[in-house]
C-alpha cells in the first residue's frame, strides 16, 4: 500500500569518512616533557648508581632501572600514539610512585643535591605532563581517540 504524496523521500544513508583529528600541541608537549624525564632518569641512573648499587647486586643496580625506563618509553610512546588507558596507567602509577618520594626527598638531598634536584625536575615534568594530557584540549583528544 502507497502512502501517496506523504510518502517520505527515499536515499541512500552513509556515514561521512572519519577524518583524523590531530593531536593537540599539548598532548605534544606532555611527550616531550615525558622523553625529557626518561632522559633525566638514565643521567640519574648514571650519577646514583653507587647507592643505588648498595641497595643490591650490581646486577639489579642496572637491569631493574633500566626495565623501569624501558617501561616508562612504552608508556610515553602509547600516550603521545593517543591511547587512553595509557595516561590512565601513567597517572596511578605516578600517583603510586610520588606519595613515597617526598617522605625520601630530605634523605635524596642529604646525599647528592644534583641528583636530588635533577629527580626534582624529572617529577615537575612528569607532573605537567599529566596536567597536559588529563586538560583540554588533551583530554578531550584521548576521548576521540579511544
Amino acid at each position: 500500500m502507497s502512502a501517496g504524496p506523504y510518502e517520505p523521500p527515499k536515499s541512500v544513508v552513509r556515514d561521512a569518512p572519519a577524518e583524523p583529528v590531530e593531536r593537540p600541541r599539548q598532548v605534544g608537549l606532555a611527550a616531550k616533557c615525558l622523553w625529557a624525564s626518561i632522559g633525566i632518569g638514565g643521567i640519574l641512573l648514571v650519577l646514583d648508581y653507587r647507592f643505588i648499587a648498595g641497595a643490591g647486586s650490581a646486577a639489579t643496580a642496572w637491569i631493574v632501572p633500566a626495565a623501569v625506563l624501558g617501561v616508562l618509553a612504552l608508556f610515553t610512546a602509547a600516550i603521545s600514539a593517543g591511547r587512553n588507558w595509557a595516561r590512565i596507567v601513567f597517572l596511578v602509577l605516578f600517583v603510586i610512585g610520588a606519595l613515597p618520594y617526598f617522605a625520601v626527598l630530605a634523605e635524596m638531598f642529604a646525599r647528592s643535591k644534583l641528583t636530588a634536584s635533577l629527580s626534582v625536575i624529572q617529577l615537575l615534568l612528569q607532573a605537567a605532563a599529566m596536567v597536559l594530557v588529563f586538560t583540554k584540549p588533551g583530554s578531550a583528544w584521548f576521548r576521540r581517540q579511544a
